[in-house]
């Protein structure tokens, strides 16, 4: 009979357990969305059903205490023990069923009783920190995950199902491994190790499924990636402030009186020995840097992990209780001679902590407005609801106890105020990021409008911190703009009457046509932004979409658009700024113009196209370069009638852009008849063209002085009134001689010839010249010679320095500027320049009287 007994006993613990878990998460666990009214009553009958059974069993345990006690045998005690047995089969029978519903319970709300957990990755053994870097071929990498065991009916088991996807991204025919338990327990860890060895260079993902067998649905999935690689650049993996020597574990505040250690751990590639390292502290409470220091630090040889680092010494540096602080450390490839590699990018890392006490601080880190409490962003339109949450997340230090947190709804354009309500709030220290929420009633919202919300956190002794952010509430659908405008439009031509615009076809229009467009002004809900009219791309009328315009109409003249013989007008529509225009209508245009007139006679390029940028080749100038003054010397208008016959009127007036003096200011007259073209030319004046340079030599700029710009506009108008206008620039460059290959030198010779000047073959002689510069030099014509005689009162005169001597003679050098003009018969001009011209003069030494 006990024997009996302690089964049923044995069976009534194990269901216990069982349903004590299933009954305690499914009343506390299950998410809210998941029980409906009628699941939450199942759930309270099974949990009181569940209580029930408790008791009674707890009962049934003291009876059968008390009869043990008691002590009597025989039958009585037989009869005892067999009434509590059957009372314990009896409630076991309701402990399967109440199983059964609890499972069913469980399906019917699609609850997963698997809890999500982390896969982290290891080198070198299961208890090592998680790895910072890429691993090494040859590293010995574990995979480990804390996960939690699930609840589960009798006889169901959970898998493990491990899968190393390879840097192709396929699965690894061996790296994987499946096993199907019953875990004991509320958690366990559990570890893959994978040798890495003869593998690839990669990045390698594991995922890790932990699954109810036999329930698909039933599962949590988690990836954790590493990566296989040889070390060829610097990377600093981690920064750590400790209060000890030891430097493995970050702490935010260091105690009141320790001392700092600060490290940067960095890998670095095999080749590196040294490393220049840049360490700096600064207090970021008073923004002084309190510590400085720069260095040589040697690698460690067979070194995965490198650290440098640095102490702080509170008695030697003021490190000052409550305050902030910043450690920056920059490394530097510098130290290497050799020249096999190029040099690293320097890399740089920082960290702060606080000294002693960690002061009082919170920031802001959203504003969100959403219909769900626990959003983490707010979405682009909120949706109609019952409730509409108003939620600041923040970070706030330790010390930050109550804080009292003031909401503020306003109507973004009236400033209304909706809603303002400020809540006490209790700082939770052991969380960053933290929330404070405001419920609002939809209610109070209108659809479609726009709120600002301003939120403010308020701590005892401190600043308030505040935010701001505006939104729309349940925006209406956009307005179908391209549905809802309509245009008409018309042309009226004086002698032709009035025609319909075809917005599918290209309409004719004269000079003198009107064209119009009706569009009736609509107010719809919704709508917003503007309208407005382009003509050939330029912006005309604009109509804001607020209520306020009630005619939408335009209207243009043929006329106003100039000489363009052809358009385009368009109706746009733009909801915002930063939107897409959207074109609701257009139609295009074209106008019969009377004429057409182009100007000519202005700059044309200076080297022949295929030369330029040539490697190697010299630019071969055009024939007729523009710097020719004596070759550009006409402007023009080439004027052309159209369909009819047409009087025009061409006025032109040239002016000299450096002096503001007019060339020509005329107007000439001509009739053509249709379809006629003629060209109307004048003269430039070559007086006014003329160069002076000896007047200002030698102080004249060649980039200045030798160009002179002539801007011509022309008027063309008819006798109805329409009038295009016309400008073309023409820039006059004196012709530039070649000092190599247009002055031809000569030997010294008992003449003393020294060169003649080779002029282009558009010139014609006889010629007239000048020469600046050399005192002794003359010059007729085209050649220029020497007069030696006086070469040594120009030495004596100009101070030319002594560079050498033989035993015959002395020689003399000076550099001045020389300058040699060239007019031909026809008044044309050309220039040769040296801006630094070195003349060597060689005098003979004065003889000496020996008295012989």
């Amino acid at each position: 009979m006990i024997a009996a007994f302690g089964k049923h006993a044995a069976i009534r613990l194990r269901y216990l357990g069982l349903l004590t878990s299933l009954v305690l998460l499914l009343c506390f666990s299950l998410p809210a969305t998941a029980q409906s009214e009628d699941n939450t009553q199942e759930i309270t009958d099974l949990s009181d059903a569940y209580t029930e059974i408790e008791e009674a069993l707890a009962a049934q345990t003291a009876e059968l205490d008390r009869v043990l006690e008691v002590g009597y045998g025989g039958p009585a005690l037989g009869k005892d023990i067999t009434d509590i047995a059957e009372n314990v089969a009896t409630l076991e029978s309701r402990l399967q069923d109440l199983s059964a519903q609890l499972i069913n319970l469980i399906k019917k709300l699609n609850f997963n009783p698997i809890s999500p957990f982390q896969l982290i990755v290891h080198k070198g053994g299961k208890d090592t920190p998680p790895l910072m870097s890429s691993a090494r071929p040859g590293d010995r990498v574990y995979l480990t995950a804390d996960i939690q065991h699930a609840v589960l009916a009798e006889n169901t088991e959970t898998r493990l199902s491990w899968v190393l996807m390879m840097p192709d991204g396929t699965p690894s025919n061996k790296l994987h491994k499946s096993e199907d338990s019953v875990r004991m327990g509320e958690r366990a860890t559990y570890s893959f190790g994978i040798s890495t060895k003869g593998m690839a260079l990669g990045t390698y993902q594991m995922e890790l499924t932990h699954s109810v067998v036999g329930e698909p649905k039933q599962h949590y999935k988690t990836i954790a990636e590493f990566t296989l690689a040889e070390v060829s650049e610097l990377k600093i993996t981690k920064m750590v402030i400790d209060d000890e020597r030891s430097g493995d574990m970050h702490q935010s505040i260091i105690p009141d009186g320790a001392f700092p250690y600060m490290f940067a751990y960095f890998e670095a590639p095999g080749f590196i020995n040294r490393l220049t390292a840049d360490f700096r502290v600064r207090d970021l409470t008073i923004r002084k840097t309190i510590y400085a220091k720069k260095g040589i630090k040697t690698i460690k040889p067979d070194v995965d992990q490198q650290r440098f680092g640095v102490v702080l010494d509170p008695a030697k540096v003021s490190i000052i209780s409550g305050h902030e602080y910043r450690f920056n450390i920059s490394l530097k490839d510098d130290l290497r001679g050799d020249a096999v590699k190029d040099t690293l990018k320097t890399v740089k890392e920082e960290i702060t902590f606080f000294y002693g006490e960690e002061p009082k601080r919170i920031t802001i880190d959203k504003l969100v407005i959403s219909n769900d409490a626990e959003a983490a962003k707010t979405l682009r339109n909120i949706p109609v609801s019952p409730t509409v949450f108003l939620t600041s997340w923040y970070k706030a230090t330790k010390p930050v106890g109550a804080i009292d947190v003031s909401f503020r709804l306003t109507s973004a354009k009236g400033d209304e105020t909706i809603v303002e309500k400020t809540i006490a709030h209790a700082n939770q220290k052991d969380t960053v990021l933290d929330k404070v929420t405001l419920p609002i009633d939809a209610a109070l919202l209108t659809p479609g409008a726009e709120y600002r919300v301003e939120t403010s956190f308020l701590i005892e002794g401190m600043k308030a911190v505040k935010s701001t952010r505006k939104f729309i509430y349940a925006k209406l659908a956009p307005v179908d703009m391209q549905q809802l405008v309509k245009v008409s439009g018309s042309i009226n031509t004086p002698g032709q009457g009035r025609s319909l615009v075809n917005p599918k076809k290209t309409n004719p229009l004269k000079l003198s046509s009107k064209v119009s467009f009706k569009v009736p002004a609509v107010h719809r809900e919704g709508m917003e932004g503007t309208l407005y009219w382009n003509l050939d791309g330029v912006r005309q009328s604009v109509f804001v979409l607020d209520g306020s315009s009630t005619n939408w109409n335009y209207s243009f003249d043929a006329k106003s658009m100039g000489s363009s013989g052809s358009y385009r007008a368009e109706l746009i529509h733009r909801r915002s700024p930063r939107s897409r225009p959207q074109t609701l209508y257009s139609s295009d245009f074209s106008v019969s113009l009377p004429f057409s007139a182009y100007a000519f006679g202005g700059d044309k390029p200076l080297y022949e196209p295929e030369d330029v940028g040539k490697k190697g080749a010299k630019p071969k100038r055009l024939p007729e370069w523009k710097g020719y003054a004596w070759v550009r010397d006409k402007v023009g208008v080439r004027v052309k009638a159209r369909d009819f016959p047409v009087k025009i009127n061409v006025t032109i007036k040239a002016t000299l852009k450096e002096t503001g003096q007019t060339l020509i200011s005329e107007t000439k007259s001509v009739i053509l008849a249709a379809k006629e073209e003629t060209e109307l030319e004048w003269k430039l004046d070559q007086a006014a063209l003329q160069f002076d340079l000896g007047s200002i030599f030698p102080n004249f700029d060649t980039k200045r002085d030798l160009n002179k710009t002539i801007e011509t506009k022309f008027t063309v108008e008819d006798d109805k009134g329409y009038k295009v206008d016309q400008e073309t620039t023409t820039t006059h460059w004196l012709y530039i001689l070649n000092g190599d290959d247009d002055f031809i030198k000569a030997a010294d010779t008992a003449g003393n010839k020294v060169g003649k000047i080779s002029p282009p073959s558009l010139m014609k002689g006889p010629y007239t010249t000048t020469l600046q510069g050399l005192s002794f030099y003359d010059i007729k014509g085209l050649n220029v010679t020497m007069r030696s005689k006086e070469l040594e009162n120009w030495v004596k005169a100009v101070g030319a320095r002594k560079i050498r001597e033989d035993d015959e003679r002395e020689y003399f050098a000076k550099t001045v500027p020389l300058l040699i003009t060239l007019k031909d018969s026809a008044g044309k001009q050309a220039v040769l320049y040296w801006e630094n011209y070195t003349f060597t003069a060689g005098l003979p030494k004065p003889q000496i009287d020996n008295g012989n």
